[in-house]
């Protein structure tokens, strides 16, 4: 699957693939992602400081919770949302990776 293909799956997703795609996450965090991809505009965050402050909230009452633990999290969810995307037509094998992810800077 080419990524433009990828991006209008993605653009495409029902309220059920979402809920598919984000079901191993914890219900704090699973509320974001819904948030983040609600078809309707006016339903999504209104800036990126309200999506800012929703995960600082949601990372406080983690309590214990560093950034390799949200990047790890970020990646897993990812990585199952790709293969979500993916395995209808492609299976899994086509999904993200892992290693594609990263919140590393650049090298220069």
């Amino acid at each position: 699957m080419d990524p433009e293909d990828r991006i209008l799956r993605a653009a495409t997703f029902t309220p059920e693939d979402v809920d598919a795609a984000t079901q191993k996450l914890s219900a704090p965090t699973r509320a974001i992602f819904r948030k983040l991809l609600q078809r309707n505009p006016a339903e999504r965050y209104a800036s990126a400081l309200a999506l800012q402050e929703d995960m600082t909230k949601v990372l406080q009452e983690r309590g214990n919770y560093d950034g390799t633990k949200a990047a790890q999290e970020i990646r897993r969810a990812l990585q199952r949302a790709g293969e979500a995307l993916a395995a209808d037509e492609d299976g899994a094998e086509s999904a993200f990776s892992q290693d594609d992810i990263t919140t590393e800077p650049a090298p220069a």
